[in-house]
């Protein structure tokens, strides 16, 4: 590290996945950040005598109140945030001063005082010139690749690895880039039934990798109560609440063996998040925004949500609106976004995300816009790492982006036809890992009607209630208890119960959250 008027720069490029604190005697500063994507980003906290950082904010929060649970308060703040978006966008934390470092920043101590300054300045990845405008980067990102896997074999805690294959365009990169590693004991784990064309498409896919594959029904935290599995889930995650509400009762990280490495092709950046299209509008821009926050609460509890979004957006520089889109996936989507999960895979295995690693955040930065959005860098590498990948169909048609009418010339390439075609069926084994008790099954049938019932007969209902929308909380109010076949009349279209529900699981974690049952 250098530092040159007043900002921290790397010597050279150090790549990885890392949170890191470096002490300085002679200036007598500490200086803390994370990469991106951070999944385990710094949080501080400062008393009368310490100032506390952490990639735990559990373990900060429990510094500071002299390592008792009971004195620990939780920070309201940090709920309407996860209601309306799933996560804190703010940096705030469950718990009562502790903050998360905000992105693209770096903590900076001196003399006991804690300020907020610019992460260290990395090199630029430089980007070769193509005479093919489609292949421009393909190399840099498919090195980066590569080099992000061999770094997180060389630091593995077993040789065993299990795969999330889910047989899309993140998974089978990961497939390809795993498949012939020596040394290493892989696993391609899929979870659904025979009927799921993902698993057909997954199995399909181990086969032509030439790896074991298993296909499971997710196992519940605990198989006897869906709201101790809910429970469960907070618990795991040291107090920050889930972001996949849908998924909280299930197991996470579910181990083949102790302390597996788990490879998931989580949240990349090469290929975006929002910016999906071409379309450069502020109209566009905003009404993408807008649909991220789910505008829950009561109207004055929207505008604190609003204004935080806001803040956040004013944070970023940009002189395109295609880059907006981008950085939200940049701070937010691929950090505060999957660190709960991170966390709760941490406790039984190690978390190996080989795309959220800092060489490919560079190289897909320096990826030309529209091949990035478009899934042309990805399928580009994709087939310079696992060809035979792409003769696979693809699950549900759902295909990449640029060949969403018709095949790209000079692209899409001999095997096009294969790729749109059915998958094959599945006629192998599914493995259940527990039997769910009844109380878990009959949640399962009606997860809405008996949510709802189960919300509305908290003794914190009414509390939470005063913080919801009077539409959101009548919507409630009017589900609970209902039979299955009444919750398909108030919402006859599927997507629109399915957002519903994950509305409702967010309600029901916050109420549980609130209790600090959690903590027991």
């Amino acid at each position: 590290m250098t530092s040159k008027t007043g900002r921290l720069r790397y010597e050279s490029s150090v790549w990885g996945s890392y949170a890191t604190l470096v002490g300085d005697k002679g200036t007598d500063r500490i200086y803390g950040w994370a990469t991106v994507p951070s999944l385990e980003t710094l949080h501080y906290g400062q008393s009368d005598q310490f100032i506390v950082v952490s990639n735990r904010p559990l373990l900060a929060a429990l510094t500071l109140n002299d390592g008792s649970l009971h004195r620990i308060q939780l920070d309201d703040k940090y709920a309407l945030e996860y209601l309306n978006f799933g996560y804190s966008v703010s940096g705030v934390t469950p718990f009562h001063g502790v903050t998360t470092l905000p992105p693209r920043s770096s903590l900076q101590i001196a003399g006991g005082s804690l300020s907020i300054g610019a992460a260290p300045e990395e090199p630029e990845l430089t980007i070769e010139e193509s005479k093919d405008r489609w292949s421009e980067g393909v190399p840099e990102l498919v090195n980066a690749f590569k080099a992000s896997v061999q770094r997180s074999v060389a630091n593995r805690s077993t040789d065993s690895v299990q795969l999330r294959l889910s047989g899309g365009l993140d998974s089978r990169l990961m497939l390809g880039l795993f498949k012939d590693i020596e040394g290493i004991e892989l696993t391609a784990v899929t979870q659904g039934s025979k009927d799921s064309q993902e698993v057909m498409v997954a199995a399909e896919l181990a086969e032509r990798a030439k790896v074991s594959h298993l296909v499971v029904v997710p196992s519940p935290i605990d198989p006897s109560s869906w709201i101790n599995s809910l429970a469960g889930s907070i618990r795991e995650s040291q107090g920050m609440i889930p972001s996949e509400s849908l998924v909280a009762p299930y197991k996470s990280a579910a181990p083949l063996s102790p302390g597996e490495n788990l490879v998931a092709g989580q949240w990349p950046l090469f290929k975006g998040v929002l910016d999906k299209a071409a379309n450069n509008s502020l109209d566009r821009v905003r009404a993408t925004f807008s649909r991220i926050d789910a505008q829950l609460l009561n109207p004055e509890l929207n505008v604190y949500t609003q204004d935080v979004f806001g803040q956040w957006l004013s944070s970023v520089a940009a002189l395109s609106n295609l880059e907006l889109l981008y950085m939200h996936g940049y701070d937010l989507r691929s950090s505060r976004y999957l660190q709960p999960h991170s966390i709760q895979i941490d406790r039984e295995s190690q978390v190996m995300y080989p795309f959220c690693d800092s060489e490919v955040v560079a190289a897909a930065k320096s990826l030309p816009t529209i091949n990035r959005m478009q899934n042309i860098s990805a399928f580009l590498a994709l087939r310079e790492i696992w060809e035979e990948s792409l003769k696979v169909p693809h699950a549900y048609g759902k295909g990449f982006r640029f060949e969403a009418n018709q095949p790209l010339s000079g692209v899409s390439g001999p095997d096009y036809e294969a790729r749109y075609g059915a998958p094959r069926p599945y006629n192998g084994p599914v493995w259940k890992q527990s039997e769910n008790g009844p109380d878990f099954s009959r949640y399962f049938t009606n997860p809405i009607g008996d949510t709802a019932a189960w919300i509305v007969r908290h003794t914190e209902w009414e509390d939470v209630k005063a913080l919801l929308s009077d539409e959101f909380s009548q919507s409630i109010e009017r589900v609970a208890g209902s039979p299955s076949n009444v919750v398909t009349e108030l919402f006859p279209v599927r997507a629109g119960r399915k957002i519903f529900n994950l509305r409702l699981q967010r309600v029901a974690l916050v109420l549980l959250w609130r209790t600090k049952s959690w903590l027991e």
